[in-house]
């Protein structure tokens, strides 16, 4: 009978196995490359498959920049393709055998955490073109060869079925038999005279992609079709807790041996890319700071930093280079936005310094002024795809500037008090004192 619900005292559990896993995440110390050897080793064993290569990166960048240095057809070729299947499908398979579709759902929901989304996947695909353009024909190259695995999956997944019934392996035979001596053949001769000429008839073309997507979604419903094709990305996109949760607390079958080798791989090699024939490892950072929702943050310091001397400032996830990045945001600079380039940067300042700061650090003409208020403009190019128009105030008992940006459409100070308090005039609500 399959669990539909969680008790109160597993509720209780949850945290413990997202902190559990969150630790080991966000680990700073080295990764220890003999170990991380022998952890692929084993999962390609415990996959079916022939070791790799093993490739170690001591940062993502470094990665990246390789992967830029290189032809994307050949690097394709003799990388492989991203395995089609990972351990941590071959678990969710078997563990979800003992849980409702809706109780699965929400686990998934529970227990989703960005965290483990590696903080490689941000890093490794940075603002760079040519990077860009690689992975794109990396990928173009790979799904050359995507029906071909897919269908190759199909016909493990239907046999294997078929093996599972009486008589099975004599059906099997007499088909391989049948195959050899004129399927083969048959099937070539056709593809030659008919199904080759006809794809490039769109038509056909736009029948054949229907009919394939219907056939998948029967397999699938029939519980023939293996869980889908995994993209670098996915396996990057590791979520152990929930699987952790489901094998000891809610008592899950599983696959003892997947369990233990993907857990190994999660402890050992930290980031990682399975591909047919090479496996990408990029170590742990040497530092990593976070603010409260796991973004990259720090405040006049880095918040990443590699072995290989890569250092990276963010601010609550905004990346920042080293002028910006080392200064205290409380000694951030107005006048930074009139060299500034990067129009994003520039949003960015503005969003975090504040219309009040930006008064007072930049030149502004005043326009108009009614009482304690006062309409400016900053005599500033570029800084936005607006010019900037702001109504500030300066509170009488404290001397601190309350500064809101209005509509550059705005002629006075009383006109723009009313838009920026929904349409009410400023003479029906009382003067701030």
């Amino acid at each position: 009978m399959k669990l539909y619900k969680l008790t109160p005292e597993q509720e209780e559990l949850i945290p413990f196995y997202r902190n559990k896993w969150r630790r080991i995440a966000l680990s700073s110390e080295p990764i220890d490359r003999d170990r991380a050897k022998e952890a692929i080793k084993e999962a390609y064993a415990t996959m079916g498959k022939a070791e790799p290569e093993i490739i170690f990166f001591p940062s993502p960048i470094a990665l990246a920049e390789m992967i830029a240095e290189q032809e994307p057809q050949e690097l394709a070729r003799r990388w492989g393709a991203p395995w089609p299947v990972t351990l941590q499908n071959r678990l969710y398979n078997s563990i979800q055998n003992g849980l409702e579709d809706k109780l699965w759902e929400q686990l998934q929901d529970k227990f989703a955490d960005e965290v483990m989304l590696l903080w490689q996947i941000k890093l490794s695909v940075p603002d760079n073109l040519r990077h860009t353009m690689v992975w794109g024909q990396m990928f173009a190259e790979w799904n050359k060869e995507e029906d071909d695995i897919d269908w190759q999956l199909y016909q493990e997944a239907l046999r294997k079925k078929f093996r599972e019934l009486p008589g099975g392996d004599v059906v099997l035979g007499m088909g391989d038999l049948f195959w050899r001596q004129m399927g083969e053949s048959l099937t070539k001769q056709m593809e030659e005279s008919l199904w080759n000429p006809l794809e490039n008839v769109v038509p056909f073309g736009e029948w054949q992609q229907d009919r394939k997507h219907e056939l998948m979604e029967m397999l699938r419903f029939a519980g023939l079709k293996p869980a889908g094709k995994a993209s670098s990305v996915r396996d990057l996109s590791v979520n152990p807790e929930i699987i952790d949760f489901c094998i000891n607390i809610l008592n899950c079958p599983y696959d003892r041996q997947a369990w233990n080798s993907f857990q190994t791989l999660i402890r050992e090699c930290s980031s990682f890319i399975l591909y047919e024939n090479v496996c990408i490892i990029c170590d742990r950072p040497t530092k990593l700071l976070l603010d409260d929702e796991d973004n990259f943050h720090a405040e006049g310091q880095t918040a990443l930093e590699f072995s290989d001397g890569r250092r990276f400032y963010y601010y609550h996830n905004q990346r920042l280079s080293e002028r910006y990045g080392r200064v205290h945001p409380q000694e951030w600079q107005p006048e930074w936005l009139l060299s500034e380039t990067n129009d994003r940067i520039k949003r960015f300042f503005i969003e975090q310094m504040g219309y009040a700061r930006l008064c007072q650090g930049l030149p502004t003409v005043s326009l108009d002024s009614w009482r304690e208020y006062e309409l400016v403009r900053i005599e500033a190019e570029d800084l936005d795809i607006e010019q900037i128009f702001i109504l500030k105030m300066i509170c009488p008992s404290t001397g601190k500037i309350h500064a809101v940006r209005v509509p550059p459409e705005m002629t006075s100070a009383r006109e723009a008090i009313s838009w920026a308090n929904w349409d009410i005039d400023p003479e029906e609500f009382g003067v701030e004192t």
